[in-house]
């Protein structure tokens, strides 16, 4: 297993870099990831000190909204503290949670609640009038890509630019799943490729 703690009882865990590559998770066409690929396949970490109270926020919340509103700004707050570069991802609440760039490459991320067992659901998008695909699937990418041309917004439009870009190119998208509770935060690689 790789997700240590550092001392058991402080509650403190050990980082271990995003960037470490383990590509062994791919998209479930279920959406659902099992506690057991989380904790072989995971990384623990450590969100900036100044959002603890957030996570602690989501101790017996009741309000989703409110929920996942505080999620995203945790994971945002690892990420830009971790010296990733935030690029304009959303289509009102739509889209991506987070698309962010690093060292050349681009990171798509999406934010969802880490169940008490320890699972991550990500959305079918079964009910959706479009054929998207799972959330972080290829197909989705490419779908919430093109939303995000039709938002009219420029900053929009050019992460969308970015993202079609690489995909032409073949060159690496990492789709990268946060899932957050109250007590920890983990990141999973789906790999760093997307095609259409």
């Amino acid at each position: 297993m790789r997700l240590k703690a550092l001392n058991e009882n402080s509650g403190l865990f050990q980082f271990i870099p995003l960037n470490v590559p383990n590509y062994s998770v791919k998209t479930p066409t279920s959406g659902n990831i099992s506690a057991k690929k989380i904790s072989e396949n995971g990384k623990i970490i450590d969100p900036p000190k100044e959002v603890l109270n957030k996570q602690q926020q989501l101790l017996n919340n009741t309000d989703n909204n409110k929920s996942g509103i505080l999620r995203e700004e945790i994971a945002d707050s690892y990420f830009k503290n971790s010296g990733y570069t935030k690029l304009e991802s959303k289509y009102g609440s739509n889209c991506f949670d987070g698309v962010y760039m690093k060292n050349g490459e681009l990171y798509i991320v999406e934010v969802k609640p880490l169940k008490e067992r320890g699972s991550v659901k990500l959305s079918d998008n079964k009910k959706s009038t479009n054929d998207i695909g799972v959330q972080m699937s290829d197909k989705w990418i490419v779908s919430r890509t093109e939303a995000l041309v039709k938002t009219k917004n420029p900053d929009a439009i050019k992460t969308a630019t970015l993202i079609t870009k690489a995909v032409n190119e073949g060159k690496p998208i990492n789709k990268i799943v946060v899932g957050v509770n109250d007590s920890r935060a983990i990141t999973l690689n789906l790999g760093n490729k997307v095609t259409k």
